[in-house]
């Protein structure tokens, strides 16, 4: 789910539409198999390789096939606002949101995501910063798409936690920026670690809301949404558009997610 925005803007660089169209194709899969009527999500979903037929949800990192690890929760709210932000397809929006609104409600109020939010001793539990990272980018989005003003205000306090209470600016060994991170709990490696996947995800958060840190460099909570233009998405919202690669975004408007990476290397 966290690919699927490279897949779009491959279609968009290169004309061809499969790559978009597995895209879609692989979020459908996802839509049909992995929400649970509460929003939450399984880590895993097995299928027959020969046939394709489904088997049912597992996990690796997750607590248990039943619980709700809250790193692939966060890849959810993520990879269906971007594929809805990228076909108009209005089911993953709205599939995006429960999502959301179940990891929204299974925080604690310190915003730091637990490792699995269904775990027995959660909310008391060892944090995952990665997932917070994620699912602030995801948010941000969700918020754009839906006019929702909350959805941004959530992600604003999940950044304002991130850069508080999980940052490695007192470590002279640290390999990562962002600490508090869980790999894989159940099989007994490392917790509360620096982790490198997380300083993408915090960069590209802190970017999104481009004017939301005061004088003092703290994340600020009291912005309205701010619009997000980008010459490189759907020009229209029917299902049937494509990208257009061609277009500019246009001074002082950020690209969407995908094209952001590119234009700013």
């Amino acid at each position: 789910m966290m690919n699927l925005d490279l897949l779009a803007f491959a279609s968009g660089q290169t004309g061809d539409g499969k790559y978009l169209d597995i895209a879609v194709e692989h979020a459908r899969t996802t839509q049909r198999n992995f929400p649970r009527p509460d929003g939450s999500t399984p880590h895993v979903h097995d299928f027959d390789p020969a046939s394709g037929a489904p088997l049912g949800p597992g996990t690796v990192q997750g607590y248990s096939p039943a619980s709700c690890w809250s790193r692939g929760q966060a890849w959810g709210i993520y990879g269906f606002t971007t594929i809805y932000r990228r076909t108009g397809h209005r089911e993953f929006l709205t599939t995006a949101r429960k999502l959301a609104d179940f990891a929204l409600g299974a925080l604690s109020p310190d915003h730091v995501p637990v490792w699995d939010y269904l775990a027995p001793q959660a909310p008391h539990d060892i944090k995952d910063a990665s997932a917070g990272a994620v699912m602030a980018c995801g948010l941000l989005d969700l918020s754009r798409a839906t006019g929702e003003p909350r959805y941004r205000e959530e992600a604003l306090k999940l950044l304002t936690a991130l850069s508080e209470t999980c940052l490695t600016r007192e470590s002279t060994s640290a390999d990562a920026v962002v600490a508090r991170c869980t790999r894989n709990r159940p099989g007994i490696t490392p917790t509360g670690l620096a982790a490198v996947r997380s300083m993408g995800h915090t960069a590209h958060s802190f970017a999104r809301p481009s004017d939301a840190r005061g004088a003092d460099g703290r994340v600020r909570r009291d912005l309205p949404p701010q619009p997000r233009g980008c010459g490189r998405v759907l020009a229209g919202r029917g299902g049937g558009d494509r990208l257009d690669p061609a277009a500019d975004p246009g001074p002082g408007r950020l690209p969407c997610a995908a094209c952001a990476v590119v234009s700013r290397r």
